[in-house]
């Protein structure tokens, strides 16, 4: 603005002291100054910004603004004007010295006042994105801080609800969200603790208590399963079926102990005989049931002479040397028709036992071979 300095001009007693003028317009940094004669028009001194003839303007071009714009008791104004292609900032003021009326016109060229707005928004603007960025960052990890333990509470309660109790995860902290991750971990401690007692009193009730089997009613649920997966498959599935012969004459001549101990030197032979994918059962006093998975009736019957002369070469409770025989029954999924099920299957391997056994004992009967 132009006011401060006309204030100051007309402090002077003589503006026809050029040289306290043009002092005084070259102190004024903002732009290119001039000052006029108020009645004629007359430039008394002027001071422009650069090199000569800068400025952008002519004193005649400045004066027009005046004549056009600084008529009756407009005492200043400011405007923008066009000179030369070029756009200016013009701000005028009236003053009066020596009761002379004069008038002090300063022009700025448009860029170059906008220049440091434009520096000013540019650094606004860098500081507001990096204040934007920072302050993103600093949401960020706090909704981290929060919707961590939120996610590690969420994946504990999956894994319990999956049955994983041994699942183990930690909320760092002591506040809320860290007292119910605690409570969670005691919670799958306890469960781990109850599901290890169940499976030990599942599995006892799933096992023959004297040889350490599986027992029949565990036998028939397995059997039940393997036979659904063996048809599925297009895979065969065979039974062995084991009675042992005269076995009530050993109970009659050593005792019910001595039996005991036969049973379970039996159980560990047939054990003996067991593939990782078979599994063997007592199904009554003296019987058992081996199931061999992907096995046909030549290789069950393979599997049953191989027994059969263990128990033919063992010698029962020490120093007696019992000699023991059983007679095998063995049948096969592929003999079946397809409306029958597992329950018929155990039914034909029972029923090539008794032929066996009526049949003159230790022998196997099979439909593949009649008698062996």
């Amino acid at each position: 603005s132009a006011e401060a300095s006309c204030v100051r001009l007309s402090a002077l007693n003589r503006l026809s002291d050029t040289a306290a003028t043009q002092d005084l317009l070259a102190q004024l940094e903002t732009g290119s100054s001039f000052v006029f004669e108020g009645t004629s028009g007359k430039l008394l001194a002027e001071h422009r910004l650069g090199a000569p003839g800068s400025g952008g303007a002519s004193t005649t071009d400045l004066w027009e603004q005046v004549k056009n714009r600084g008529q009756g008791d407009l005492g200043s104004f400011t405007s923008k004007i066009d000179v030369g292609g070029r756009s200016l900032f013009l701000s005028a003021c009236r003053f009066n010295a020596a009761s002379t009326p004069h008038w002090l016109l300063i022009t700025v060229d448009t860029e170059e006042a906008l220049r440091p707005a434009f520096g000013l928004l540019a650094k606004m603007g860098g500081l507001f994105a990096l204040i934007l960025v920072a302050g993103l960052v600093l949401v960020y990890f706090v909704a981290r801080r929060l919707t961590r333990p939120l996610e590690i509470l969420s994946a504990m309660a999956d894994e319990l609800g999956a049955g994983n109790y041994n699942y183990k995860a930690s909320v760092p902290g002591d506040d809320e969200l860290g007292v119910l991750a605690d409570s969670f971990a005691n919670l799958s401690q306890r469960l781990n603790a109850r599901e290890s007692e169940l499976e030990k009193s599942t599995d006892l009730a799933n096992r023959d208590f004297l040889t350490g089997l599986w027992n029949r009613r565990y036998l028939e649920r397995r059997l039940s399963e393997q036979f659904a997966l063996s048809r599925r498959h297009s895979n065969d599935l065979s039974l062995i079926y084991l009675d042992a012969d005269h076995f009530k004459r050993i109970n009659d001549t050593y005792g019910h102990a001595s039996g005991d101990e036969v049973l379970k030197d039996l159980a560990e032979i047939m054990k003996s005989q067991l593939r990782k994918t078979d599994f063997l059962a007592r199904v009554g006093g003296e019987e058992f049931v081996m199931v061999c998975p992907e096995t046909d009736l030549p290789g069950a019957l393979q599997v049953a002479n191989k027994m059969r002369a263990k128990l033919a070469e063992h010698n029962f409770l020490g120093s007696h040397k019992i000699k023991m025989t059983a007679s095998f029954g063995i049948a096969s999924l592929a003999e079946l028709s397809p409306a029958e099920d597992a329950a018929v299957l155990m039914k034909k391997a029972d029923e090539m036992a008794y032929k066996s056994k009526t049949s003159g004992r230790d022998r196997i009967s099979s439909s593949f071979d009649a008698s062996t």
